[in-house]
This record gives structure tokens, C-alpha cells and sequence, in this order.
């Protein structure tokens, strides 16, 4: 489950680590087909697990900021791990998260990164999922996703309303990003098992993001 607050990993890479990174790069890299890298994928869970955020990180962060056209890959792979349940939904969702924050304190240091219509892409999928109800899973991950997604939304709004020129100008770039969240938080609180987890939360007198 994908720890929002420690969402940046600052440990030395330890072996699990290293061939994770080492498969996603060279999955992308050969042009890996999709059985393949799903049979691999579970090999290398049962041999070197590593957290879910982890491993969503290291494969998001793969679009290169340098490149103007999405990996198709990139975006395949995260749904078959996701349905494989390898990675949870709010592993994906903070990985999204940490690097839409990342990107933007780069843009205002003059960089150049691309992400955002990989982000659009990537949160359309983890809206159907929770359309078709394949996801969410468990309860842990239904309220950690619902806590990413507010976080992420609040961070908007603050930038928005901040009078900062330059932040709001980057946050206009992102309006993709923006609508792909709104449709996410409606298919998350239509979601019969979203909303039955957050009327037994309240039922309880329990906050339901915390």
C-alpha cells in the first residue's frame, strides 16, 4: 500500500530494487510483448518483492521528459500489473501524485518535463476500473487512494489560489490532468464499495481520510 507521506524513496537501492528498475528499463527498451512481461513480472514479485509505490514509481518515471510522444508501453504495463494486483490502485495514484509535484517544482526552475498526458492516460484507466468496479480491492486501498486523490485535488486548489502567476499558469498547462481527476473522484464516489467503505467509516465516527 503506497505511503503518501514517504512517497520519495531515499534508501541506497538494495537487490530487489536493482532488478526491478533493470526489468522495467529493459522491458521498454526491447519492446517487451504484454504476456511476457506480465509472466516475468510475476517471477520476479515471487522471487524480489518490492513496495507497490515502488515499483509504480519506477515505471511512470520511465516516460524520459525529454520525449514528446507517450510510451504506449508504459501505460499497458501499469494496467497489467494493476489487474494482476502486484500494484494497488493508490500505489499508481501516489506515484502520479509525487511526480506531477516533482514536474511542476521543475518547470519553475525552467525545465522542461512531459508527463501530463501520461497522467490524463493512466488516471482514465484507474477511472474505468472503478466504473467496472474491478477496483477497489480493499479496504486499505480504498481509503488510501480516496486520501491521495484529496491531497492531489488540494494541492490544485491551493496553486490556483495563490495568486501565483507562474503556478497557475502551469497548473492552465494541466487542465487535463484536472478533468481526468474530476471524472476519477466521480467514479470513486459512485463505486458501491467506495461508498460502502465511507459509510461504515462515518457509521463509526471515524475520519474517512486522515
Amino acid at each position: 500500500m503506497a505511503d503518501v507521506d514517504n512517497a520519495a524513496e531515499t534508501e541506497k537501492p538494495d537487490g530487489a530494487t536493482a532488478q526491478w528498475r533493470a526489468f522495467i528499463q529493459n522491458s521498454l527498451r526491447v519492446r517487451l510483448d504484454q504476456g511476457k512481461f506480465l509472466q516475468l513480472a510475476h517471477e520476479l514479485t515471487a522471487r524480489s518483492p518490492i513496495p507497490g509505490l515502488k515499483l509504480a514509481s519506477f515505471l511512470l518515471g520511465s516516460q524520459t521528459a525529454s520525449s514528446k510522444i507517450v510510451d504506449p508501453r508504459i501505460p499497458i504495463f501499469s494496467e497489467q500489473l494493476l489487474e494482476a494486483r502486484i500494484i494497488n490502485t493508490d500505489d499508481i495514484l501516489a506515484a502520479l501524485f509525487q511526480q506531477h509535484s516533482d514536474r511542476t517544482d521543475a518547470q519553475k526552475n525552467g525545465s522542461n518535463h512531459n508527463g501530463s498526458e501520461l497522467a490524463a492516460i493512466i488516471l482514465e484507466h484507474l477511472t474505468k476500473g472503478f466504473v467496472t468496479s474491478k477496483s477497489p480491492y480493499t479496504i486499505p486501498e480504498t481509503r488510501q487512494s480516496l486520501v491521495v486523490l484529496a491531497r492531489w485535488l488540494e494541492s490544485i486548489v491551493t496553486a490556483a489560489s495563490a495568486g501565483d502567476a507562474l503556478m497557475q499558469q502551469l497548473e492552465h498547462q494541466a487542465h487535463p490532468i484536472c478533468d481526468s481527476l474530476g471524472l476519477l473522484a466521480t467514479a470513486m464516489l459512485e463505486n458501491p464499495r467506495v461508498v460502502g467503505v465511507v459509510a461504515k467509516v462515518i457509521s463509526k465516527g471515524m475520519p474517512v481520510i486522515c
